[in-house]
């Protein structure tokens, strides 16, 4: 509830300063990831009808855009909790801990099931969860990066990320 009320506060503020933004994706955008994918969610239609296939193609757009629209906020959010609710840290660290776990739970099933995602989507998702891990590395010195078995690249893009999201929590400001 604290991290949604975060997110809430952050709203208020962007609000005030009149820089509310609202963040989605375009329809083109859709278009683009149906049209990347169209051969693998071709192939599904063989396994399940075109119904499910349908659903299961908007579901998976919209779960990795979520997550890559909503992973920077979640970090400010989480260093908003850590920075100015110090005795709410038990219990984020007990959330954070079962987000990580969430998170290598539905990588390491992708991995053991290839094929049952685009390969590219499980590399971002991945990496995504790798920024989240090394968040939570940095706030509780909890490091669970391994679990993801991520290869030299992957961890240099998700520390890359890491970094540019380190250099941007500086100086922000509500509505960025």
């Amino acid at each position: 509830m604290l991290h949604e009320l975060m997110h809430l506060q952050m709203n208020l503020a962007a609000s005030r300063e009149g820089n509310n933004k609202l963040m989605g994706y375009s329809e083109a955008c859709k278009k683009k990831f149906m049209s990347r994918y169209g051969k693998y969610f071709s192939n599904l239609s063989v396994k399940m009808n075109k119904d499910k296939v349908n659903e299961f193609a908007e579901n998976l757009f919209k779960g990795i855009s979520l997550q890559l629209m909503n992973c920077p906020l979640d970090l400010l959010v989480e260093d908003l909790i850590y920075n100015n609710y110090p005795e709410a840290r038990p219990l984020q660290l007990l959330s954070l801990f079962e987000q990580e776990q969430e998170n290598i739970k539905s990588i390491t099933q992708s991995m053991k099931n290839p094929g049952m995602f685009p390969n590219q989507i499980v590399r971002v998702s991945k990496i995504m969860n790798m920024v989240t891990s090394l968040h939570l590395k940095e706030l509780y010195g909890l490091n669970f990066l391994h679990y993801y078995k991520p290869n030299q690249q992957e961890m240099k893009e998700a520390e890359d990320l890491y970094e540019e999201y380190k250099a941007y929590r500086a100086d922000y400001k509500p509505g960025e």
